[in-house]
């Protein structure tokens, strides 16, 4: 098996997808209603790459959990993530 080349762009990338994986799982977990996992992953792909599109309502449909993820993840994919990896 070849051993795969760490360059930057793809350690940018894969953290960035493993950023927005974790987040839709606990998003998913921690919704008051029951979602399905591909509006929990739409949400935290949103959420990551600051569009604000939403598919759920964040206010009622989130415990405090989901809405702390949510603003974590929107300050993780904002200028925050690119300071922290750069």
């Amino acid at each position: 098996m070849k051993n795969i080349e760490w360059i930057p762009h793809r350690i940018l990338l894969l953290s960035y997808l493993v950023v927005i994986i974790v987040g839709s799982v606990l998003i998913y977990l921690s919704a008051n209603i029951r979602i399905s996992y591909i509006d929990a992953l739409f949400t935290a792909t949103s959420a990551t790459t600051v569009t604000g599109l939403v598919v759920i309502d964040t206010e009622k449909d989130l415990s405090l959990l989901g809405k702390l993820m949510v603003l974590l993840l929107i300050q993780v994919g904002g200028l925050g993530y690119m300071t922290l990896t750069t």
